[in-house]
């Protein structure tokens, strides 16, 4: 009965073109409701009772989507939507990371011949980029201007790979895929290997997937 008499908080944030609505009741924080223009995702809170917000996982869709889910009885239906993603928590509620993080891609270079397609939730994720942390190797930093995305040493800010995207009515997928060869700032020479680290970094770090790292 107490618990009834707290009225709701509401706290409103922006960060660059993201808003977020954290709702709170008393000591009790329920989660954020994160939107820009295009996606929307409910960021629960991390409690004792649910889990560390590691663990905890969440939606993230484009507001047409949104739409379709909340007028369905069943919410079992927004795992069936096609631009949606089933993502942790934390990578959610992950900030933007510099766009001018880290170092150009070098002239001398060798094409990855990386080809993959993400929907428009993936593709919200990847736009994020990666903040490196004290004991991440990667910083991953996206140009909207070129639409591209570079990945490099989160120490030094060296580039390592390099892809470039094309969006269309469903998505996007990438179009050029680039890997740096100065033997002066990488010695990697196996093309293959490469191509399937630039893409565990983009479902480890960017869309928040548990996958061990490619071997050789």
């Amino acid at each position: 009965m107490e618990d009834e008499k707290i009225p709701m908080e509401i706290e409103t944030t922006i960060h660059g073109d993201e808003a977020r609505v954290k709702v709170a009741k008393g000591k009790r924080e329920f989660g954020t409701l994160a939107f820009n223009r295009e996606t929307i995702c409910w960021i629960p809170a991390s409690t004792e009772e649910s889990g560390n917000a590691k663990h905890q996982r969440t939606w993230l869709m484009p507001w047409e989507q949104f739409a379709v889910a909340m007028q369905s009885i069943d919410l079992g239906d927004i795992g069936r939507l096609d631009q949606s993603a089933y993502i942790p928590a934390i990578r959610a509620s992950a900030p933007e990371a510099d766009a001018n993080f880290g170092s150009p891609m070098p002239d001398t270079r060798q094409e990855l011949g990386l080809r993959r397609r993400f929907n428009t939730a993936e593709f919200a994720l990847i736009r994020k980029g990666f903040l490196p942390d004290w004991d991440a190797k990667w910083g991953i930093c996206f140009d909207a201007e070129r639409i591209e995305l570079r990945m490099c040493r989160s120490w030094t800010g060296t580039c390592i790979y390099l892809l470039n995207f094309r969006e269309d009515s469903h998505g996007v997928e990438i179009g050029e895929s680039w890997v740096n060869r100065d033997p002066e700032q990488y010695q990697e020479t196996n093309v293959r290997h490469d191509s399937e680290v630039a893409s565990w970094l983009i479902d480890v770090f960017l869309l928040g997937q548990n996958r061990e790292f490619p071997s050789k």
